[in-house]
């Protein structure tokens, strides 16, 4: 493809219908459905159209510059201050910043043609492009070293945060892993055992059911000497424990808060307790 006649470096979308020569986007104006170089177009627009630029409503917008302005949207108020569009500045009130970025990006050049006057089309459009090329140079870096910041800070926070809440699981699993064993220690010298009838040796973390299922006929006596029976309550429990073998369940025993702990547990018989998981895996 055969390169712009204004800039050799660029590939050529078309050729002027006035002059013939061959022309890039940017010195492309499209007048009645036709292509011209700028030069020709300023001549044709001037003899054709008058310039209305800077005339607020009346001005007669060419369908050329219409489209999205990065300029506008860039670098929002201060192009509106360049260019005149002195709505931009709302901009500076909370909560519209970004929606007027947008706005100025979709009504930008129309806003910017009708504001301020310009010497031509290729004049107003040579314009914006610097516009557009000042935000990218001015944003970017600004955007890079913004949210390098945030990721030098954020990171190592959640990082910690996550750290923390390991941290503080293990730390209330070894807690609930001491209490049970407090309780189990607790409830063997409460009812004179020196090791316990029927052991747990299956993982639960039901406490109404560890560390001993002993049937209730099976619990021999209390620590009064009265014979439990079948109507009093199995086990040899951490919860709801039946303690006085009365023929019921009048007195029952919590050497737990709760029925469920997190963690489920085995016991050997001599009431060494196992944490076989912590529940906060």
């Amino acid at each position: 493809m055969a390169n712009c006649a204004y800039h050799p470096e660029r590939d050529s979308v078309g050729a002027c219908v006035s002059c013939g020569k061959l022309v890039c986007a940017e010195c492309k104006t499209v007048l009645g459905g036709k292509i011209y170089c700028n030069p020709c177009a300023d001549k044709e627009f001037s003899g054709v159209t008058e310039n209305t630029s800077g005339q607020g409503k009346a001005a007669v917008v060419p369908d050329e510059i219409k489209g999205w302005n990065w300029g506008g949207f860039l670098l929002c108020w201060i192009w509106g201050i360049g260019n005149k569009v002195w709505i931009a500045l709302l901009a500076l009130l909370p909560f519209v910043g970004f929606i007027m970025n947008i706005v100025l990006g979709i009504k930008g050049n129309e806003w910017a043609w009708r504001n301020k006057k310009w010497d031509s089309v290729a004049h107003f459009k040579t314009t914006q492009r610097i516009w557009a090329i000042v935000g990218l140079v001015v944003l970017v870096p600004y955007f890079i070293f913004t949210f390098g910041v945030l990721a030098a800070v954020v990171i190592p926070n959640v990082g910690r945060f996550i750290g923390q809440g390991e941290m503080e699981a293990m730390e209330a699993a070894e807690t609930e892993f001491a209490n049970v064993r407090s309780a189990v220690h607790a409830l063997m010298v409460d009812n004179e055992l020196a090791w316990l009838p029927n052991p747990v040796t299956s993982a639960t973390n039901d406490m109404s059911a560890f560390p001993d299922t002993t049937a209730a006929a099976s619990k021999g006596t209390d620590v009064y000497g009265n014979a439990y029976t079948a109507n009093d309550k199995a086990g040899f429990i951490l919860y709801q424990h039946d303690r006085i073998a009365d023929g019921g369940r009048a007195e029952l025993v919590n050497y737990v808060t709760s029925q469920y702990s997190n963690g489920t547990y085995t016991v050997d018989r001599d009431g060494t307790v196992t944490q076989v998981t912590t529940g906060y895996e």
